[in-house]
């Protein structure tokens, strides 16, 4: 057990890590209109795979076990681990990178702590993922402990009711 918790936890690591770096990337590569672009981008799929991953992990674990579920992560991490060394290079330019030393370290975040133009706009939006993930993650004790589902009937549930509200209002949805 010992060893699946240490694997899972290592698993989330790298799945916040995947979001921080496409970020870093995009930041390092694009600029204006192009950049925005590619913000909205990631942030739709980041919006998006908390939602549709419930419904993809019941349908396996109804039909093929839990089992299958860690086996279809493992696949997705070699997937994109394989993608990453092949295709991923460096994106910031050797000129503007600092040095890895833990005095620079400790001061860029005194200056980012002191910096209220982005704490308060990142305490803002870590507040807003701290209640979506806090939502996700408790939802299936709810529906599934009270209510009784099962793991493909929670995934569909919980995909059909929350997936519109992940999508962006159009003038169709105005009163």
């Amino acid at each position: 057990m010992g060893i699946l918790l240490t694997a899972r936890a290592l698993q989330g690591l790298a799945a916040a890590l995947t979001l921080v770096v496409a970020l870093s990337m995009v930041r390092d590569a694009a600029q204006g209109v192009r950049a925005a672009q590619l913000f909205a981008l990631l942030m739709t799929i980041e919006g998006l795979a908390p939602v549709l991953a419930p419904t993809i992990g019941g349908f396996v674990d109804q039909h093929f076990g839990w089992r299958a579920v860690l086996l279809v992560l493992a696949g997705l991490a070699a997937i994109a681990l394989a993608n990453s060394t092949v295709n991923l290079r460096e994106t910031l330019p050797v000129e503007t990178r600092s040095s890895l030393r833990l005095g620079t370290v400790l001061s860029t975040y005194k200056r980012i702590a002191k910096d209220a133009g982005f704490l308060l706009p990142a305490l803002g939006l870590s507040a807003v993922f701290f209640f979506l993930f806090g939502y996700i993650g408790g939802a299936p004790f709810i529906y599934q402990g009270h209510f009784d589902l099962d793991a493909n009937t929670f995934g569909l549930v919980f995909g059909e009711r929350d997936f519109p509200s992940c999508s962006v209002p159009s003038s169709l949805d105005a009163p």
